[in-house]
């Protein structure tokens, strides 16, 4: 073989690998295109991993003081405390449950992390539940929103 016949060949080979590439950085979350054929085996979609992974159902059980990131759900110790995150985005959701039915006597603090809280009715730096919810940010208001 040539030098010549080598670049070819690799510069095909290079060709092929990049069009697979493609297909599982930009495939569909799911159908027929959302698992790639490799050589290796079968690959997901990028999109195909998040939406999987946006579907899970996992609980994250925490107590004491704890740093919130978007999407995180989470079981919460009577009397913990937890920063919601600091850079939010429009629609960033964080869900809290008392696992323990300890929260009347002894409720968690959530803190805004530098963006107020509405809360019935009023906004605030930090507020405390005496049940579950989610804290949806809304980017127009810049504020988290307890629903």
């Amino acid at each position: 073989m040539t030098i010549a016949e080598d670049l070819a060949a690799r510069a095909a080979a290079l060709a092929a690998d990049s069009g697979v590439m493609n297909r599982i950085v930009n495939g569909p979350a799911n159908g027929d295109g959302s698992i790639v054929e490799t050589e290796g085996g079968p690959v997901k979609t990028l999109a195909r991993v998040s939406a999987e992974y946006a579907t899970q159902s996992a609980w994250l059980t925490v107590g004491g003081a704890y740093a919130a990131m978007p999407g995180e759900r989470l079981y919460l110790a009577a009397g913990s405390a937890v920063l919601l995150p600091p850079e939010p985005y429009q629609g960033s959701r964080v869900e809290l449950q008392d696992r323990e039915g300890t929260w009347p006597s002894n409720p968690p603090t959530i803190a805004g992390n530098g963006k107020s809280i509405e809360f019935f009715g009023g906004t605030y730096e930090s507020v405390r539940l005496a049940s579950g919810g989610a804290f949806v940010f809304d980017e127009g208001a810049s504020l988290w929103r307890v629903s």
